[in-house]
């Protein structure tokens, strides 16, 4: 295809690789081919040869398994659906995560209802939750992050927005839209009740201290389940302290392109966005070092792919990496010739 952002989200059950020209406005595709283990290909990255013969792009491997093999904690298995649980070992998962707008995409592409009202979702999210929470074994927590929906999401925007915001990353998205909208949280409060797991929801596209407590103390007689905070910004530097939690998610990809300044979604300045700059990393591990130091259980949402930047500068510190399921079954495997 010729932009990623043209990909149908709701149709990636039988896709094993993506070839594209532009990246576009991708991160939710990035994030699900990530969890699917689905490879994204740039054309430019291809061999042609003799017409219409693609060769795949040669692939070295790399030591990222060595890595996470060797990290003395636990982690916490981003997952799609609950199809990718299938052939994961939980021996070293303490936390299975999934996304409310990837439930949503799932139950859009089971019922063909496009847009509508959310009540013609709500049995295909149920059955879906309940077949995650069946799949966990004892120990392993279930943690759904609530609605964080872009107005230029091409699939579900027409759900919840009658227009498109000139910059929706900075716009009404995440705790902050759904403050206003105390309906799709009872929805979603609803949809977590009496599931056969141990069950916690996360807050959203938090962008401060102050978000996360007024969102508790707005809806937490709607929840019979503890909120998490997921912080998306780089004011977790300096308020790591203020989170009155025993958990902490910490969004990496949002806080990096806050940081500096740039849309990791934007080609025209995405490569601005560094991972592993030292800046960054110091106030990570800033942050990190400040909760765990008041008890407190961190998850960082990363990629493998800087996986041992992170790993190196915590050093000792008790935090939980939070890898796309796919990732971590990878970490497994022993390469083979």
């Amino acid at each position: 295809m010729n932009d990623l952002d043209t990909l149908d989200l709701t149709g990636l059950a039988e896709v094993a690789a993506v070839h594209y020209r532009w990246k576009g406005f991708s991160s939710h595709t990035e994030v699900i081919c990530r969890i699917k283990g689905i490879s994204l290909v740039q054309v430019d990255e291809l061999e042609f040869t003799q017409g219409a013969r693609v060769l795949w792009p040669k692939r070295t491997p790399d030591p990222l398994a060595t890595g996470l093999s060797a990290f003395p904690g636990k982690f916490q298995a981003v997952i799609f659906d609950s199809s990718d649980l299938v052939g994961l070992n939980f021996t070293r998962i303490d936390t299975v995560f999934i996304r409310f707008e990837h439930l949503l995409y799932g139950a859009v592409a089971k019922t063909r209802v496009r847009p509508g009202p959310l009540a013609g979702l709500q049995e295909s999210i149920r059955a879906e939750l309940a077949a995650v929470a069946r799949a966990l074994p004892d120990g392993v927590t279930l943690l759904v992050r609530g609605l964080d929906v872009r107005s230029d999401d091409r699939v579900l925007a027409g759900y919840f927005f009658h227009s498109k915001e000139a910059n929706p990353e900075l716009g009404q998205h995440g705790t902050r839209y759904l403050q206003g909208r105390p309906d799709l949280v009872g929805f979603m409060a609803a949809m977590l009740r009496g599931l056969p797991a141990e069950v916690r929801f996360a807050c959203p596209f938090v962008t401060t201290h102050h978000e996360y407590q007024a969102f508790s103390e707005r809806y937490s007689d709607l929840f019979d389940l503890p909120i998490v905070p997921f912080a998306e910004s780089p004011s977790i530097f300096f308020e790591a302290s203020k989170y009155r939690v025993d958990k902490l998610c910490i969004g990496l990809k949002d806080v990096a392109q806050f940081y500096f300044a740039a849309d990791r979604a934007n080609p025209n300045v995405a490569d601005a966005v560094s991972y592993t700059d030292d800046g960054l990393l110091c106030g990570i591990v800033g942050a990190v070092r400040t909760a765990v130091g008041q008890g407190v259980a961190v998850y960082l949402h990363q990629q493998a792919d800087f996986f041992k930047s992170y790993a190196v500068a915590l050093g000792r510190l008790p935090w939980m990496p939070s890898l796309a399921v796919s990732e971590l079954k990878y970490s497994e495997t022993e390469w083979k010739e």
